[in-house]
């Protein structure tokens, strides 16, 4: 399922880090993991705990600011709109779509890091339609997709452009781990992997490729940089899998506002 999550700004011209990422993430966390709340005794059912085996199957996109409402300030960005927004998707039962919604009525959300925070509240939540897929459909990038390797030492990660030689490979192994968990969890349907057709071909030029470096867990012993792209791309794919990643998101990281994507008309 995928929502569109509405918030009211309560302090119009507080900035927040241009990287949020991380944050916005841990509250959606705080939120599932509220045992007060139907859908922490499904994740519990399902055999989820939040502070053990974490449930990764969502993404969320980048804040949808209105044109002219913020201001870029080295990296802060400056709110100065009512209302901003974003999309974050699920891959849960139907039965468990009403428990989502519930999670994020009218909660309120200090938004930031150690520098500065923007107050906000949940104005409305809204579930959107999953799109209707064939066996190839065309991606935007709502928010940067992350596919890295271990560098030979294996002391650090290499984040890699969409167009280097093994980028392809690397993201169908991606997805193929995410699907064959969900399937573990009978949250999807088993796919035959030696004889579908999968094939990913980037439809951005190189110049159109935008790169993007987030910082996690920003002021901490643990702070961590993570590089990530914004590009088009089309997929060729059974669809149950093509579905399953616009919902739970491409690459790694999307639990954390990597990886998530739109469909393309």
């Amino acid at each position: 399922m995928i929502f569109k999550i509405t918030f009211k700004v309560l302090d119009q011209g507080a900035s927040l880090p241009l990287s949020y990422q991380y944050e916005l993430s841990s509250w959606i966390y705080r939120l599932m993991a509220d045992v007060d709340r139907p859908f922490a005794t499904w994740l519990h059912d399902q055999g989820y705990d939040l502070h053990g085996k974490r449930f990764k199957l969502f993404t969320f996109s980048r804040l949808n600011v209105p044109k002219g409402g913020y201001n870029i300030k080295g990296d802060r960005m400056q709110i100065n709109a009512s209302f901003i927004s974003f999309k974050a998707s699920f891959l849960v039962e139907k039965a468990a779509e009403t428990l989502i919604m519930g999670i994020f009525q009218e909660q309120k959300l200090f938004l930031g890091d150690k520098k500065s925070q923007i107050s906000l509240q949940v104005d409305r939540v809204e579930l959107l339609p999953i799109p209707l897929f064939g066996e190839q459909a065309y991606f935007r990038t709502s928010s940067p997709i992350v596919i890295s390797q271990k560098t030979p030492d294996h002391n650090k990660e290499t984040y890699l452009h969409p167009l280097a030689t093994n980028f392809e490979e690397l993201f169908w192994h991606n997805l193929r781990s995410k699907y064959t968990h969900a399937v573990n969890y009978r949250l999807t349907e088993a796919l035959d992997w030696e004889n579908d057709t999968f094939d990913l071909k980037i439809l951005s030029a190189k110049e159109q490729i935008k790169s993007r470096l987030i910082t996690i867990k920003a002021f901490t012993p643990q702070q961590t940089r993570v590089r990530g792209y914004l590009f088009d791309f089309a997929l060729t794919a059974p669809k149950p899998l093509l579905r399953f990643g616009a919902v739970v998101g491409f690459g790694a990281f999307c639990s954390q506002g990597f990886g998530c994507v739109r469909v393309l008309e």
